[in-house]
This record gives C-alpha cells, structure tokens and sequence, in this order.
C-alpha cells in the first residue's frame, strides 16, 4: 500500500504537477520568461529543505501512519493551487480584442460544423511527430543517460549516512544534510540561471558548455561520495557540491 500510494500515485502527480507547473510559466511571462524559470527551478531547492524537516518531525512526533497522512494532505493543496489557473488571454492588455477574435472563430467554426460537417481541426491530444526529428532523437538519448541516477542522492543519502558509525555521524546531524542540499540547489540555480541570463555580449557561454560542465560535476561529486565514507564533512561537502551542479 505504501508502495502503491506515495510511490506510485504520488511520485505521477507531482511529476505532473512539477512540469505542468513550469509550462505554464511561458503562457503568462513572454519577455522575462526566462528570469521567472530561473526562481521556479530554484523554489524546488528551497521544496527540499522545508519538506524534509517537515517529513522528519511529522512522522517522528505523531507516529507514521498520521504523519503520512499529513503529507497527503499538503500534497492535496496542489489541486487547489492548480484551480487558479487562468488563460493568459485574460491577463493581456488586449484581451477584449482577443475575446473577440476567438469568438469570431468560434462562429464560424461552429457554421463550417452545420453546414459542411467538417472534420474538428483541433490539434490531436497525443503529438508524436516529433519524435521523427533526429535532433529530438538525439536530445531525449541524451537526457536519458545523463539523468539515469543523476538523483539518487535525493532518496539514498539520508539512509546511507544512517549506515555510518554513530560515534562519526549521529542521527541528529542527518536530518540537515537534506536542508544543505536544497539551499545548495537553491543557489546554483540561481547562481546559473544569472549567468545565462545577465552575461555581456563580448563575454557569453554557450548554453550547452555550461549544461554540460554541470552534468560532469555532478557525476564527478556522485562517484566521490564513495570516498567520504564515515566523514562528516565529507558528506556536508558533497550535498553542496551536488547541489549547486545539479
């Protein structure tokens, strides 16, 4: 049951809930599109901080059962959140004009329905051309095998630092290893995120180099965890580390 409902139902609704999130940036944000993504990617740094501590002292004081129960429920408030949605239409300096427009469209959709029976032009719900495109092809390999266990540490640090002597790392000094991480995701998506966005024109780093000297820290930071083993501040080090690359 726990697998099914907080690994399987819930692990498919934030992930939905993640990326539906950051779409809906580019509907409402044209211009400073990028400079808004910047603080959503770095909002999921501060997410991990706050709900590790929160998952800690809720399953820890009242017991799991309970404690689980309130993270359902803090979950649940994303539906609520979601239901504040808007078209961005309403929100644009012309939108009595753009109402318009669509409902003009709308007629006459609706006449070329009666009269003719025309098939609806609507775009279909599932799009695959573009997997034909080689770029796409090479992009989504690509991001596979750079992703394949990239986020590990998210899920197996706190339970591989348990592992450790307790005279070397107590169980009270695990907790913080999570707040560590998300204030260092926090930062280097900034810290990245202004250097894209904020570079001179005679001095720009191609976005690609900088994605991929990211991706090879961070691999480099994952495979040196296995060398701070029993260390404290090895393993302060690495969640900065990994953090800030990731």
């Amino acid at each position: 049951q726990l697998f099914f409902s907080h690994a399987i139902m819930t692990g498919i609704g934030v992930g939905l809930t993640r990326d539906t999130s950051t779409l809906m940036v580019a509907q409402y944000f044209k211009r400073r599109r990028e400079s808004v993504e910047i603080f959503v990617v770095a909002a999921s740094g501060l997410g991990i901080s706050l709900m590790s501590t929160f998952i800690v002292n809720a399953t820890s004081s009242i017991g799991w059962r309970l404690g689980l129960q309130q993270i359902t429920g803090l979950l649940i408030t994303t539906f609520v959140l979601g239901t504040f949605y808007r078209s961005a239409s309403l929100y644009h300096p012309q939108r009595r004009a753009i109402l318009h427009l669509k409902t003009q469209k709308r007629k006459i959709k609706n006449k070329d329905k009666e009269k003719n029976k025309l098939q609806d032009d609507r775009p279909p719900f599932f799009e695959f051309t573009a997997l034909k495109s080689r770029t796409v092809q090479i992009i989504l390999v690509s991001t596979f095998l750079s992703h394949l266990g990239i986020f590990s540490p998210l899920f197996f640090l706190v339970s591989q630092a348990s592992l450790e002597d307790e005279a070397k790392i107590t169980k009270e000094s695990i907790v913080p290893l999570q707040t560590f991480m998300g204030a260092a995701w926090a930062l280097g998506s900034l810290a990245f995120g202004f250097v894209l966005i904020g570079q001179a024109a005679e001095c720009r780093i191609a976005r690609q180099y900088l994605t991929q000297a990211s991706l090879i820290f961070t691999g480099l930071s994952i495979f040196s965890l296995t060398a701070v083993k029993g260390s404290y501040s090895g393993y302060v080090m690495f969640t900065w580390i990994y953090g800030v690359c990731n």
